[in-house]
């Protein structure tokens, strides 16, 4: 990517922090205001367009960058269209739209958005994949199995076979995507396998699988932070660093919290769920989208 184009993917981003930046201002300068907080949050997140158009204009002005080319307007255009979505996602509760503008489906409209206006040819399946999946599960969990308004969020509800098939693809969905990802890495070596073999081991000593005690689980436990800083300083001091270990750790660390929560609530054994389960859909949700951003940003090899 050329360095104006750099530029205006800087300025672009900016427009993705706007609304929760917004949100945050609205809790410190306007609490005690008469303004209902998705309005004094259109506010004050219209007056950072204004503030960055400006900026820009100056820039220009002053040829410290250049106008925006063609792709550059697009990506303009990309990021003010997705800080409207995230507005009303960030403001969700406000606006009382919570049960419909969910992470999953802003996340399916600003990927059409991409589509439509970026690039019609590259597809993020994995993005895709869980934004529809998860969607669809939220859907499916708060409109027809836990639809009774009496229900508290940690009340347990029963589950048939076919829900309990749809709860437990949650899971399944996220090792297959991760494990593909990690292949694409290239990032294998003594360390990387190490720590897979760890998280390997945490499912068989945590559902019991093998007899061991608390000692062994402690350490268990204790090795995951000691392999991933070993592995970040010993590549450092021989000049071998790989960034897509970064996310390599981040997705691998993401399967061993999760056999860590399924353990705990019994995930694959029970005939019960309850709202509070499907938090690691979000949980899972904005790993995938730090971890996709993350790889969009590494210089690509020429």
């Amino acid at each position: 990517m050329k360095g104006k184009s750099k530029i205006y993917l800087f300025l672009t981003s900016l427009f993705f922090m706007f609304a929760p930046f917004s949100l945050g201002l609205t809790v410190i300068y306007f609490e005690d205001t008469l303004l209902i907080e998705w309005a004094s949050g259109l506010i004050v997140n219209v007056s950072l367009w204004i503030i960055l158009g400006i900026v820009i204009g100056i820039l220009i002005k002053k040829k410290r960058i250049l106008q925006p080319s063609k792709l550059e307007l697009k990506l303009l255009l990309f990021g003010i269209l997705s800080n409207v979505i995230l507005y009303f996602y960030t403001f969700q509760n406000s606006l009382k739209i919570d049960h419909f503008i969910t992470i999953y489906f802003s996340m399916i409209l600003m990927l059409l958005l991409y589509q439509v206006i970026i690039d019609h040819k590259k597809f993020n399946y994995e993005l895709w994949i869980i934004a529809l999946l998860f969607f669809s599960i939220d859907i499916i969990h708060f409109n027809f199995v836990s639809s009774h308004n009496d229900l508290l969020e940690t009340d347990y509800i029963d589950a048939n076979f076919i829900q309990r098939l749809m709860y437990i693809s949650i899971p399944l969905t996220t090792l297959a995507l991760f494990i593909t990802k990690i292949k694409k890495y290239k990032v294998m070596d003594y360390f990387t396998y190490t720590f897979i073999g760890i998280v390997i081991l945490m499912p068989l000593v945590y559902f019991d699988r093998i007899e061991t005690d608390n000692k062994f689980i402690l350490t268990l436990n204790l090795l995951i932070p000691f392999v991933i800083v070993t592995d970040i300083i010993v590549s450092i001091i021989y000049k071998k660093f790989n960034v897509y270990k970064i996310t390599f750790y981040i997705r691998m660390s993401t399967i061993a919290i999760l056999i860590y929560i399924y353990e705990d609530t019994h995930y694959f054994v029970k005939s019960t769920y309850s709202n509070i389960n499907l938090a690691e859909l979000v949980f899972i949700t904005y790993v995938i989208i730090i971890c996709n951003l993350f790889e969009y940003l590494i210089p690509k090899k020429t």
